[in-house]
């Protein structure tokens, strides 16, 4: 109970991480991508975020029109946002993961461990950090700026803020997805 709090917010080490089983390790890893609640310090991409993204898969696989929680309608830019920051986050996560296995002969587990504990701010480690070289240690600390500033704030920063809305309307495509 303890660790599955200290996983999504404190970082407090009750025990040698290195420990874990599998299993353990994986139900981490879903904890610390998903951190804590909005508004507070937890990192993570948020409890609501990881609810809203969820949520936009169920509505399009029951095909609804809109999404009802608690008698309110969610917004199709809150459930897009959501969406995005869920995809951009793990997509991150995937790069810097194996960026940091390919530059440090770390194992999958590891590694993965070490990015989305820096990416979710948690400050756990399975014992790696201490041993990883320069370059190593320069993709967990992206890993952490990322975290703490957000990967879409990060993009718009770069991108610039400017809402660029088309005037005209192009006819609809007919893609094939799936």
């Amino acid at each position: 109970f303890f660790e599955s709090i200290t996983l999504r917010t404190a970082g407090f080490s009750s025990f040698p991480q290195e420990n874990m089983t599998d299993f353990s390790c994986v139900m981490s890893y879903i904890l610390m991508f998903i951190g804590g609640s909005p508004i507070g310090t937890a990192g993570g991409v948020k409890t609501v975020t990881i609810f809203l993204a969820l949520l936009n898969v169920i509505s399009y696989i029951h095909d609804d029109d809109q999404s009802i929680i608690f008698n309110r309608r969610v917004t199709d830019e809150s459930m897009r946002k959501a969406t995005v920051i869920v995809s951009v986050a793990a997509f991150a996560i995937v790069v810097l993961t194996l960026l940091l296995i390919v530059t440090n002969k770390v194992n999958m587990q590891d590694g993965l461990y070490e990015v989305i504990s820096a990416s979710a701010t948690v400050g756990l480690s399975r014992g790696l950090t201490s041993s990883l070289d320069s370059i190593g240690q320069i993709i967990i600390i992206v890993a952490m700026y990322l975290g703490r500033i957000g990967p879409i704030s990060l993009a718009i920063f770069f991108a610039g803020r400017g809402h660029h809305k088309s005037k005209c309307r192009y006819l609809e495509g007919d893609f094939f997805v799936g």
